[in-house]
């Protein structure tokens, strides 16, 4: 429902001049208050979040409500294949150059992205994730997410490339001191050694996304959706199986990437007479 932006303001002026006039009405003035400060508390709100480069808050507030959000994907919300390369590369180079002169976050921050680009983990989800959560066996190397969307709980499975990577940044966080019990955060603030915040990996995939020069528009939900695009793709177009790993609750959210990604019309758009 849309907000109406002067109704704040009316409500807010309308009670304090009723408030001042006639104090009979001033049970009814001050709900008229309250009314006011939700709204405007609300707004403040919805500011931040716009300016912190978050999704969209109005579709964040309507699913809080129990609504459904339709997902709404085109092409550029994939980034492009030689972008995971260029930004993978630069991560790993970034990680080593922190190992080798005590630099932590490069090295936290390329797993974080690590995770993102090859297990399309939400952004709360990869915050979310502790020790415990990582299954490392050769074979079955899986993340297991707690409270999914909706909180449900699903086991995503991860490739030998992203296994080996995070056994190794285990074996360094131990080296580092941090905590490697069950329960520990697997990515912590390196200022408050608590889990790492959303904001916190909205803000590292910019920096980090920035320097090789993809555009401004991505976040680090675009990973999701380039997980999602290359892996029906690698999949010979399984749409179940991108389903369960993304953990959608209908087939209908996951063939949106299957519109999008239309083998056929891309073969047919090149057939046109020229």
């Amino acid at each position: 429902m849309a907000v109406d932006p002067g109704f704040g303001r009316r409500a807010g002026g309308w009670a304090v001049g009723r408030a001042r006039s006639n104090t009979a009405d001033s049970a009814v003035a001050q709900v008229a208050f309250i009314a006011f400060r939700r709204y405007r508390n609300k707004r403040a709100l919805l500011l931040r979040q716009l300016s912190r480069d978050e999704p969209d808050p109005t579709r964040t507030l309507l699913a809080s409500k129990g609504g459904t959000v339709p997902l709404e994907i085109t092409q550029e919300d994939f980034l492009a294949p030689e972008w995971v390369r260029a930004l993978k590369e630069h991560c790993r180079k970034q990680a080593e150059a922190g190992a080798d002169d005590g630099r932590q976050h490069p090295v936290r921050d390329w797993a974080i992205l690590h995770v993102a680009l090859d297990s399309g983990l939400r952004v709360s989800e990869i915050c979310d994730l502790t020790i415990g959560d990582l299954l490392l066996d050769h074979g079955r190397a899986s993340l297991i997410v707690r409270d999914g969307k909706g909180h449900k709980k699903r086991g995503v499975r991860v490739g030998e490339a992203l296994r080996v990577h995070l056994e190794a940044f285990l074996g360094w966080k131990q080296a580092e001191g941090e905590a490697t019990h069950s329960t520990a955060p697997l990515f912590v603030s390196g200022r408050t050694g608590r889990a790492l915040t959303r904001t916190a990996v909205y803000r590292l995939f910019k920096a980090y996304a920035s320097a090789v020069g993809i555009p401004r528009r991505y976040s680090i939900h675009s990973c999701r959706h380039t997980y999602a695009s290359f892996l029906y793709r690698a999949s010979d177009f399984n749409l179940r199986l991108v389903q369960k790993q993304l953990g959608h609750s209908s087939i209908q959210t996951t063939q949106v990437y299957a519109d999008v990604l239309d083998v056929d019309t891309a073969a047919a758009v090149n057939r046109l007479p020229q």
